[in-house]
C-alpha cells in the first residue's frame, strides 16, 4: 500500500481505476478481474474526459478483451 500514499488524489482519471483494482481483487478473490476491472475504468474515464488519445493501443486492446471476457461470463456463454 506504500505506492497508493503517492496518488494524485486531484486526478480522478488515475484515482478511480486504481480504487476499484484494489477493491475488486479482494471481492471477486480474483487478481486478473480486478486488474480488468481496473484497465476497463481507466479505459473509460479516460474516453469521457476526452483524454483517450493519452491511452495507449496495447491499453485499449486489454480493455476491450476484459470486457468482452466479463460480458461473456455475464451473458454465460
Amino acid at each position: 500500500f506504500q505506492s497508493v500514499v503517492h496518488l494524485d488524489l486531484k486526478d480522478f482519471t488515475l484515482t478511480a481505476p486504481a480504487a476499484v483494482t484494489i477493491l475488486a481483487m479482494p471481492l471477486a478473490f480474483s487478481i486478473s478481474y480486478g486488474i480488468g476491472l481496473g484497465l476497463i475504468t481507466f479505459a473509460l474515464l479516460m474516453a469521457f474526459a476526452r483524454r483517450g488519445r493519452e491511452v495507449s493501443a496495447v491499453t485499449w486492446v486489454l480493455a476491450a478483451i476484459f470486457f468482452a471476457e466479463f460480458t461473456r461470463t455475464l451473458i454465460g456463454w
